[in-house]
């Protein structure tokens, strides 16, 4: 019997029969679960908007109570604790994220990547920043924090804060800070990594180069503030002494490492801002960058001497008088970067057609309520100036360039195309009046304003009396900076 001839055709192998199709699980699952970049960037914004509100309630509680003098609405204990906790809401729950929820949205699809280096990590860093927000809120079922917005040694010591809200506040704020970390990472690895073909650095969106100096930035304060808050842990609950002068710590210590990562927020919120108006401008105007390259270099500039100049918060604080002139060296340097930027943005519109839709609106108004904004911390980084001015109303007056800066990517950027453009006229006009009407008397007529001391000495202490600083009560940041230095 012969053997039957070789054959080319591969040997049978068992088939995978399915019953039935895999069921999909609840959108929200998906969601929640899901590592790509557009999930995360979407849970990134709605956490940072519900954040807003929350921040937003306690304003408006706190504006209140400031309203009438010698208010008793709410009482001294519950003030204080509302505004320690809308410090941390505003700045690391909700700018800070609303920035980054924009950026892991938008950045992948501007670079034509198929998702992040590390879609886990991103995953991470959004549930470490949703777990800081989370513990600092859980204080409230037990006695929340109560240092201030920012809590300085001595005074954040177990000897004066006893209570265990203070300790929310630190695992708060240092959980979002190490998630902010984490974030940054994956983000940079993405720009590095993960560009198509032909995407080079001289091409990259305008937008793309915001979000890699954000990167950096956080790359340095987000660190920077974990170990902050780590230390301040350990010397509260665990016998350290980083921050003990009797001890050899040093309490000036915590001032410099919460300011850089204070100053890395502020600089975070306008490099969006800046870069989101550079891509909007062109878009709507129907015309290129006027010069992409120079506004690619004033935004890593910008970057680099903002988070530079973190120390002109320390004007008034026992340091050596060099490190004042260099923050005020690296705060006046920040005019160029930032000039060009506005020269920049000037030009590309001259002789455009301009499409007055939603997102040029918004764009128009944060130019403008950063411009004033930005004017007003020009004086105030002189250090004659900033010294007069520290602890003052006056000099809260640039919070209109935030509130002009993050109105502009959140709501503009991503606002739906829509003929109902009236309505978005109305809000951004609303957004450039309000923030003007209300900060500038505080840089023009308020200037100049004494300032309250009381004189308090610890019971049983012999040292000197020190001063604490009660601040007029006639803007809404007049609820927010009379408790910095509690």
């Amino acid at each position: 019997m012969s053997t039957p001839p070789p054959t080319s055709l591969a040997p049978a192998r068992p088939e995978v029969v399915a019953e039935r199709y895999p069921q999909r699980r609840p959108a929200w699952i998906e969601l929640v679960t899901s590592g790509d970049h557009k999930a995360v960037g979407v849970l990134y914004l709605g956490a940072a908007l519900s954040f807003l509100a929350l921040a937003t309630v306690e304003l408006v509680l706190m504006r209140v109570q400031l309203i009438v003098p010698e208010s008793t609405i709410l009482s001294p204990e519950i003030f204080d604790q509302l505004l320690s906790t809308y410090g941390a809401t505003a700045v690391v729950l909700f700018a800070i994220p609303a920035a980054l929820g924009l950026i892991s949205f938008v950045v992948p699809l501007q670079i034509g990547a198929r998702g992040t280096a590390f879609p886990r990590l991103g995953a991470l860093s959004l549930w470490l920043y949703l777990a800081g927000g989370v513990t600092l809120y859980a204080s409230f079922l037990y006695r929340p924090p109560d240092a201030g917005v920012n809590p300085l040694p001595p005074l954040s010591d177990t000897l004066f804060t006893p209570t265990a809200g203070l300790d929310a506040w630190i695992a708060g704020v240092g959980l979002a800070a190490l998630g902010f970390t984490l974030f940054a990472i994956n983000m940079l690895a993405t720009l590095h990594t993960q560009r198509a073909p032909g995407v080079v650095w001289r091409r990259l969106p305008l937008f793309s180069w915001s979000a890699t100096v954000i990167g950096y930035v956080l790359m340095v304060a987000g660190p920077v503030m974990f170990a902050a808050c780590s230390m301040l842990l350990i010397d509260r609950q665990f016998g350290g002494v980083f921050f003990d002068a009797g001890e050899g710590g040093s309490p000036i210590l915590w001032q410099p490492l919460s300011w850089l990562f204070f100053t890395g927020a502020y600089v975070v919120v306008l490099l969006a801002a800046f870069g989101a108006i550079s891509e909007i401008l062109p878009t709507f105007s129907g015309k290129p960058p006027f010069s992409h390259r120079a506004i690619a270099a004033s935004l890593v500039a910008t970057g680099a001497l903002g988070l530079l100049a973190w120390m002109q918060n320390m004007y008034t604080a026992p340091i050596p008088l060099g490190w004042t002139y260099f923050a005020m060296a690296a705060a006046v340097a920040l005019t160029v970067p930032i000039g060009i930027l506005l020269f920049n943005w000037l030009a590309t519109l001259w002789g455009g057609v301009l499409h007055l839709r939603a997102p040029l609106l918004f764009a128009l108004g944060a130019i403008s309520t950063v411009s004033f904004g930005l004017a007003g911390e020009l004086g105030y980084s002189v250090i004659p100036v900033g010294w007069q001015l520290d602890s003052t109303t006056a000099a809260q007056a640039d919070t209109c360039s935030k509130s002009g800066a993050t109105s502009t990517p959140v709501y503009g950027w991503l606002s739906p195309r829509t003929t109902a453009w009236a309505m978005y006229l109305l809000v951004s006009t609303a957004i450039s009046i309000g923030a003007g009407a209300t900060f500038l008397p505080l840089a023009s007529t308020m200037m100049f304003l004494s300032r309250s001391v009381i004189r308090i000495r610890p019971s049983g202490s012999s040292s000197p009396m020190s001063p604490v600083w009660n601040q007029p009560s006639g803007s809404i940041t007049a609820a927010v900076s009379s408790g910095w230095f509690r």
